[in-house]
């Protein structure tokens, strides 16, 4: 008994991984990297050119991009690129508490180099106001509550997907349908949401830009709790009522 638990103990701190320093720096560099992909071609979405900041448009683009990135990156770190998603995976047991911890802030790091990327291929001229910072559509009549529960929401349905598509008990190697679905998931959060919060799904992009760009907003904490809650959730109810390997 006291074996297992000190097994398990160990399995969750991944103390153990701090023998392998080159693959938990691939992995952090997959990271990094996969972030920032994915927020460089999110964000030229705001560029100021002719037609290039509709909806349909921005939405396809994220979605395309995050099932690019986590088709390329997946079998090297996971293909995490958000803080939530690294909570849903440490709550079900699919990570370790070691490399959760430097996971986020490598996204941060690429949220920084992807924004910067930006900047430096787009004229300032275009650029865009906050380079996409998210808002919530408060001209609308949108208030933070409900900008607080689309967060949530959207982010524990997407977390709810990865976990299953990822569940080696139910598909050994992550199927290319389920990577796909991701990404159409994400098209349609970005649909559905924009007009609403700006949808983020992932801290990293709203904190990273602060720290970048000296932006602050009040509602800066709706993309930190929301994304967060809807993950912890999702985790939460997989592994206490879906999980086969918990059964």
């Amino acid at each position: 008994m006291k074996k297992e638990r000190k097994r398990t103990i160990v399995a969750f701190w991944g103390t153990h991984e701090l023998k392998d320093t080159f693959e938990v720096c691939r992995c952090l560099a997959a990271e990094a990297v996969g972030s920032a992909i994915l927020v460089w071609l999110a964000t030229t979405n705001c560029a100021q050119f002719p037609d290039n900041t509709g909806v349909l448009k921005i939405s396809l683009t994220v979605g395309l991009t995050i099932a690019t990135v986590i088709m390329i990156f997946a079998p090297v770190s996971g293909s995490n690129i958000s803080p939530a998603v690294t909570l849903g995976l440490l709550v079900v047991g699919r990570i370790s508490a070691f490399k959760a911890l430097l996971y986020v802030p490598a996204q941060i790091l690429g949220v920084v180099i992807g924004t910067i990327i930006y900047e430096a291929s787009t004229p300032e001229s275009v650029q865009g106001e906050n380079l996409c910072s998210n808002g919530i559509n408060v001209s609308a009549g949108v208030t933070v509550e409900e900008a607080l529960v689309v967060e949530a929401v959207l982010t524990f349905i997407l977390v709810y997907l990865i976990l299953t598509i990822s569940d080696k008990n139910i598909y050994p190697h992550i199927p290319s349908i389920g990577i796909t679905l991701c990404g159409l998931f994400v098209t349609s959060s970005f649909l559905m949401g924009l007009r609403y919060s700006g949808v983020s799904l992932n801290p990293a992009r709203s904190i990273g830009l602060a720290i970048l760009k000296h932006i602050v907003w009040d509602s800066i904490w709706v993309y930190w709790v929301g994304p967060l809650l809807g993950a912890a959730l999702a985790g939460l109810i997989y592994r206490n009522f879906f999980d086969a390997a918990f059964q």
